[in-house]
């Protein structure tokens, strides 16, 4: 996704259901991002959360693994803690073709 302001963000997401504890994202395969969009549903795809990494966060916090050839995100406390790690409010926003 391309910011007016031109920033490029890439987004990933997880859905958290009663049974599931998946903590992973799909893996971050090429560094043509600034800032790295996470994007927290519920079992219903209610938004929940959303957490903003910089590059550089992503690339500290996670080593690149050959098996998949990017970096594997993982939601975690450690993660959620890290100083470069922010929450973002998704609250608001409507998707194309929504009204408020």
């Amino acid at each position: 996704m391309l910011t007016p302001a031109g920033e490029r963000i890439q987004v990933k997401s997880l859905r958290r259901t009663s049974t599931g504890r998946r903590t992973n994202l799909s893996p971050v395969r090429d560094a043509e991002y600034d800032q790295l969009l996470i994007v927290i549903f519920d079992e219903d795809f209610n938004v929940t959360e959303g957490l903003r990494l910089p590059r550089a966060a992503v690339e500290r916090l996670f080593d690149h693994d050959p098996y998949v050839n990017g970096r594997i995100v993982r939601v975690t406390r450690r993660m959620r803690a890290d100083p470069e790690v922010e929450a973002v409010d998704l609250s608001s926003v409507l998707l194309p073709g929504e009204h408020a």
